[in-house]
């Protein structure tokens, strides 16, 4: 069974070690339960989108630690055969009967579920919280309540519900989504095919659509990335697991640079820039563009610097011209660094040169070292290769681009 999601509150592929699973048995209700709610409730009910802003205000008052922005090993879910789940007709269950654990992570378990009021299939998030944080709701989790609790949009996963089935363990429920970005291009990658032209376009403007959304919400995602997007049948691309997203404000501070899973980290990450904004999603979202054009990840480097030289090798090293004050700027840059002229992205042509000038040309503008040069979510969505998209989505019998939630 296909991975659902990625678990939240790490990157998969940073350095670091990664925390110990925990058990993700069902507890039973009972008065622990009902504290929980109400613990988890009156913090999320009353801080918003911005209470990131005051994050360490909440991890004192909940005794979470200062690391709030996890940097332990996250990992893609494994689909597992074996599961501990109560009987559908348990008092345990409640209003969610599970069906099959479709995912394992450092946090707990992912779960697809029926919903026993409407008869849907939802997906359950259900989190164990450690021993060592069990004075208080962890960061992550009112990090991505209090952000998605309001959102609604086409190409963002709904938030549904959420609810504490112990004293320790809660449950997000999240509409259900039965694939994942990741897998598809793996399949192709290893078929040695290709995703079609048609779906090249129409996910990267469904990608960017959602990007949007969360800027203009002022939200970055900081972890997109292939595993972190679902593929819904009739919707598209939908962004998901907002575990180390956060409000940001302009102009923007100094935050946590442990963020963005290695492959897909921009360079002023790699590089040491302290300040960092939305920019950084839409680097990223360049390299998940040309991953679906190639069936390849762009810049598969195996350490922050051996990700930062593939970079360079295609794009060519930072200069006063394209980056003004990039050696002031950049605290891990050395002058003593390999240089490589500018590129023009042509291992991606070759691979598929379908893309055209225009294909190319929305890449290139998502790939841009310098942040302040990088194209905008708003400006993105509206380029000229996407306005192909209409044309091919029709084709292919897909619905029109144009619908309810989008932004």
């Amino acid at each position: 069974m296909q991975t659902l999601e990625v678990w939240q509150g790490s990157s998969a592929g940073l350095a670091g070690p990664g925390r110990p699973s925990a058990r993700a048995g069902p507890q039973p209700r009972g008065a622990g339960s009902d504290l929980a709610s109400e613990h988890l409730c009156h913090y999320v009910g009353g801080l918003g989108a911005d209470m990131v802003e005051g994050e360490e205000a909440v991890r004192c008052v909940e005794g979470v630690g200062t690391d709030g922005d996890s940097t332990g090993a996250g990992s893609s879910f494994a689909a597992s055969s074996t599961s501990e789940h109560p009987p559908a007709n348990s008092p345990e269950v409640g209003r969610y009967v599970p069906l099959a654990e479709i995912g394992r992570g450092v946090y707990g378990t992912v779960l697809a579920a029926r919903d026993s009021e409407t008869n849907e299939t939802v997906a359950l998030k259900r989190i164990t919280v450690d021993d060592d944080q069990a004075d208080g709701v962890p960061a992550h989790i009112i990090r991505e309540v209090s952000l998605l609790r309001d959102f609604s949009h086409r190409n963002v996963v709904q938030l549904r519900d959420v609810q504490a089935v112990g004293i320790r363990e809660f449950q997000l429920v999240f509409e259900y989504v039965p694939g994942e970005l990741h897998q598809m291009l793996k399949g192709h990658r290893r078929a040695g095919t290709q995703l079609p032209m048609a779906r090249v376009l129409q996910y990267s403007q469904d990608l960017l659509r959602g990007i949007h959304a969360c800027h203009a919400r002022l939200i970055m995602h900081r972890d997109l990335k292939p595993q972190n997007v679902l593929v819904h049948p009739a919707d598209g691309l939908k962004i998901c697991d907002f575990g180390l997203a956060r409000a940001f404000s302009r102009p923007v501070r100094a935050y946590t640079p442990e963020v963005v899973t290695l492959w897909y980290r921009g360079p002023e990450l790699l590089l040491g820039r302290a300040p960092y904004g939305p920019e950084l999603d839409l680097w990223s979202a360049g390299c998940i563009l040309a991953e679906m054009a190639t069936s390849r990840p762009t810049f598969p480097g195996d350490s922050e610097i051996g990700t930062a030289f593939k970079i360079m090798q295609l794009l060519g090293s930072p200069t006063e011209a394209t980056w003004p004050g990039f050696g002031q700027a950049l605290a891990h840059w050395s002058p003593r660094l390999p240089r490589w002229p500018p590129g023009d992205l042509a291992p991606i042509r070759d691979l598929r040169p379908e893309l055209g000038e225009a294909g190319l040309g929305l890449i290139r503008s998502l790939l841009v070292m310098n942040p302040a040069a990088r194209l905008t979510a708003r400006r993105a969505r509206g380029h000229a290769f996407l306005r192909q998209q209409g044309a091919v989505a029709s084709s292919e019998g897909r619905p029109s681009s144009a619908g309810p939630g989008r932004a």
